[in-house]
């Protein structure tokens, strides 16, 4: 009888010793979350894990606890083999010593020479035995470790643990749960297996922080009652509920709180397509005592009390270029507007810019690709329903 996806990564976690744990740059909450619980998680069994994320994590994540674990790099550390052929020759002695760059090896024979083309040299393996990624499309998403490192990818086992539907099944055992809220949740089932009697403050916290994050303190239409399930064997286990909605949501400068109700002053709505926009310019920052950095956490909190935006687009100067941040409804496939626009995914959100145009025209530009994006949106989710 075939194992199960969750059988598969226990057997693979069980047998490693070294193993990765990734998630993509920019990464949300709810990855940056999982993957520390899953490094706690392997720790616990005497693995010897890693975690690695291409670029830093945003500072409002710097309360989750072992945030400091997460690395930017990965070690190249690798084994390599080498091949003698001695023929009928009796080895008397092997040594080796490093001089400088040098590292020379030392035989002593008992009679003949060796030919020096018997001589063989090749990478046996990497020190990492297993990788295990989470919350990531694809590799690409991975960035700078990923196309550093891709013989890497190759060779070694993957693990792909997400929930997201535009997930691409990259990986050698794909655990990919799209009925799931989070992937925190995912974590969860994963760590009753292992520790099944066992309550960590320290984990329990990490992946009630990532369901949290991922529904948008449980308001998300994808929750359902296995999540909140989840959540409350978590609290039960000690995860710090308050100190996680203290650190989300209660924490936000005047500067945004100001920068928020400029947005909506100068926002406009197309109810057909459910679509806001706002243009900002640099003297509306100025007078807020807001920055570019804000928008983000602005963008966050709109859409969190808005039941009417399934788009919004916040238009604004950073110096030579005209940026464009574009947060979409999870409904649509933000991966294939962000390939359309040639932009970049951050955090849930599509950045763009220009240097060619005007704001005027860029504005005209992308509300005409985000139209014609929604209707055909519209009629995919109409055909699946």
């Amino acid at each position: 009888m075939a194992l199960s996806p969750k059988q598969q990564i226990l057997e693979l976690i069980k047998k490693s010793s070294y193993p990765l744990i990734l998630i993509p740059e920019n990464p949300e909450g709810d990855a940056i979350a999982s993957a520390l619980a899953l490094f706690l998680i392997l720790k616990k069994i005497d693995k010897n894990p890693q975690i690695a994320c291409s670029k830093a994590i945003a500072e409002k994540f710097f309360f989750l606890p072992r945030q400091e674990e997460i690395r930017h790099h990965i070690s190249g550390e690798r084994a390599y083999k080498i091949s003698l052929n001695v023929g009928n020759n009796e080895i008397k002695e092997l040594s080796y010593e490093q001089i400088g760059n040098m590292l020379n090896v030392n035989i002593i024979t008992k009679s003949s020479s060796i030919n020096k083309n018997s001589l063989n040299l090749e990478p046996s393996k990497f020190k990492y035995d297993l990788i295990l990624i989470l919350s990531a499309p694809d590799l690409e998403s991975l960035g700078k470790i990923y196309f550093d490192n891709t013989e890497l990818f190759f060779q070694t086992p993957i693990i792909n643990i997400d929930h997201h539907p535009s997930n691409e099944y990259f990986g050698t055992v794909n655990l990919v749960e799209v009925t799931s809220a989070s992937t925190a949740e995912i974590v969860a089932e994963i760590k009753n297996a292992i520790l099944p009697e066992k309550n960590d403050e320290e984990i329990s916290t990490l992946l009630l922080a990532g369901i949290i994050a991922e529904t948008n303190n449980f308001q998300s239409n994808a929750i359902n009652p296995n999540t909140f399930s989840a959540a409350a064997s978590l609290l039960t286990a000690g995860a710090k509920q308050e100190e996680i909605i203290k650190n989300f949501y209660k924490t936000k400068p005047l500067s945004v709180l100001k920068l928020i109700g400029q947005i909506v002053s100068n926002m406009s709505f197309d109810q057909e397509y459910s679509l806001a926009w706002a243009k900002l310019s640099q003297n509306d920052f100025e007078k807020n005592n807001a920055n570019p950095h804000d928008i983000d956490m602005a963008i966050n909190e709109l859409v969190n009390n808005s039941k009417d935006i399934d788009i919004l687009f916040i238009i604004y100067q950073n110096n030579e270029k005209i940026i464009g941040n574009i947060w979409m409804d999870r409904m649509f496939d933000t991966k294939t507007l962000t390939r359309e626009l040639n932009g970049e995914k951050r955090n849930h959100k599509i950045i763009i810019s220009e240097t060619d145009l005007s704001i005027a025209d860029f504005e005209e530009k992308i509300l005409a690709k985000l139209k014609s994006f929604i209707k055909i949106s519209q009629k995919r989710i109409t055909a699946i329903e």
